[in-house]
């Protein structure tokens, strides 16, 4: 799912180019005998000014990646997510993953209970 932010113009150089990947990715992936086998990948562009604000909050909150088109090679921002998620992994194996046990408090007596059921309506009669 592409969000494309291009200000609407005669030309649009972005969406012409988002458009011919969308294309190439259609191509690639059509049909039972592609490279990669049946279609299990969809390539969705849309354009900012068609999106309502909370469409575009849901996609927000709902993305797995967020890529800003900043002029950075696309493998800048992979490697840029691989970081991050290297460095959640070690921030979480420094926490201790071993459960404390409960303690048993031995100097509370309790005594076991005792009772009888009554014989008709069948309650719980505790001495």
């Amino acid at each position: 799912m592409v969000v494309n932010h291009e200000a609407t113009s005669y030309q649009m150089p972005l969406q012409q180019e988002l458009a011919a990947l969308r294309g190439r990715h259609s191509a690639d992936t059509s049909g039972e005998f592609s490279p990669g086998g049946p279609n299990t990948t969809a390539f969705y562009l849309l354009r900012l000014e068609e999106l309502s604000k909370p469409e575009l909050s849901t996609l927000r909150a709902l993305a797995r990646l967020h890529f800003q088109a900043d002029g950075r090679p696309l493998t800048r921002h992979v490697d840029d997510w691989v970081a991050s998620h290297e460095k959640a992994f070690d921030d979480r194996s420094l926490t201790s993953t071993v459960t404390a046990g409960m303690g048993i408090d031995r100097t509370v007596k309790t005594g076991v209970p005792t009772g009888h059921f009554t014989g008709v309506s069948a309650d719980l009669c505790l001495t």
